[in-house]
């Protein structure tokens, strides 16, 4: 599922200025997996942006990562999730809030992990956040929160999480670790 932020731009040009978000979902509510998601900008704009993949009846972006409800099955966007990718214009301006019921099977590459959850099943991909400093931005943190009911890395635990670029640290990460 690409997302082209230069298109949006061309559109709205305020777009992330005013809390925008992009919601990802399965808009039948039959618990559908989401494919990867590839956020790109080929513009010169430089703008965050905000990617929610939650079940349409959340209407903010959460302001706190710890929000307990989105640990409810109502709050999944889908059954499972096939990773997000950013080109190199929006690797470290990507915010990512994503709840699926199952398994995140591919990698995660985004600037900023706010909250990732895998509500009954594991993470299977590698997790790259790669934030720069933003002098606007109050939370300092790469990876907010990260929950994996079944595990982390399962069953291959050579899978890393990772937080790189001048605000790489590391909140929270909950979930099994045993393979």
């Amino acid at each position: 599922m690409p997302i082209d932020v230069s298109a949006i731009l061309t559109q709205f040009s305020n777009f992330g200025a005013t809390g925008d978000f992009i919601r990802v979902d399965d808009s039948t509510n039959t618990g559908q997996a989401i494919g990867q998601i590839q956020v790109s900008n080929a513009s010169a704009i430089a703008t965050s942006v905000s990617v929610f993949v939650v079940d349409a009846s959340r209407v903010n972006f959460p302001t706190d990562p710890f929000d307990f409800n989105l640990f409810s099955a109502g709050s999944s966007a889908g059954s499972t999730l096939s990773g997000v990718t950013v080109d190199s214009n929006s690797a470290h301006r990507v915010r990512l809030t994503a709840v699926v019921t199952g398994d995140v099977t591919g990698d995660v590459t985004v600037g900023e992990v706010f909250s990732l959850r895998s509500l009954s099943g594991h993470l299977r991909g590698n997790v790259e956040a790669t934030k720069s400093e933003d002098p606007n931005d109050r939370d300092d943190d790469a990876i907010q929160f990260i929950f994996a009911q079944d595990g982390l890395g399962v069953p291959d635990s050579t899978k890393t999480i990772s937080a790189t670029g001048t605000n790489g640290t590391i909140k929270k990460i909950l979930g099994r670790t045993q393979v």
